[in-house]
């Protein structure tokens, strides 16, 4: 028989919360609040010394949940025959970061987290800054950023700043 399993964009608990307001001198001010369960994802096994795929517990675990937050505030100003909107959106306002990959054998972003005394599958990766030589005796040092994987991790806060034109 077929194995049941979840698939990869099952999320079963989302919840969002919007709250709007008008502040002083004709400001509208409105905060939104994501929440997320994690994505599931097949975790990896150890065969003898080689990781693989645990296909006999597909999607088993989670990922981290999610949680951000948006904020955008508003001015408008009535002319004639138009009225101008002037305002900031700020997204990920708390900067949270989101996991939008991981790595499965480890569950985080991380190949190797700190939590984790044996690393085995990383030994032979250099620390940022540490000289390395290779095989055929090239030497150099591997950038700081070797271990910054920004894809892996949802958009940091962002401001943006916006001019809305409304014609009657």
């Amino acid at each position: 028989p077929s194995q049941q399993y979840l698939m990869n964009f099952d999320r079963p608990h989302d919840l969002a919360l919007s709250l709007y307001t008008f502040l002083p001198f004709g400001i509208n001010a409105s905060m939104t609040h994501f929440y997320q369960s994690g994505f599931p994802y097949t975790p990896m096994v150890f065969d003898g010394d080689a990781p693989k795929e645990d296909t006999l517990n597909r999607n088993a675990n989670r990922s981290s949940d999610w949680y951000w937050a948006n904020m955008s505030f508003s001015k408008n100003i009535e002319f004639y025959n138009f009225k101008l909107a002037l305002g900031l959106s700020i997204y990920n306002v708390f900067n949270s970061r989101n996991e939008v990959d991981i790595y499965p054998l480890t569950g985080v972003v991380e190949s190797c987290p700190d939590d984790d005394p044996d690393c085995s599958y990383d030994e032979m990766v250099p620390n940022p800054g540490e000289y390395y030589e290779d095989e055929i005796g090239v030497q150099g040092e591997y950038s700081g950023a070797y271990y910054d994987r920004p894809w892996m991790f949802m958009s940091p806060r962002e401001f943006n700043f916006f001019i809305r034109l409304d014609f009657n």
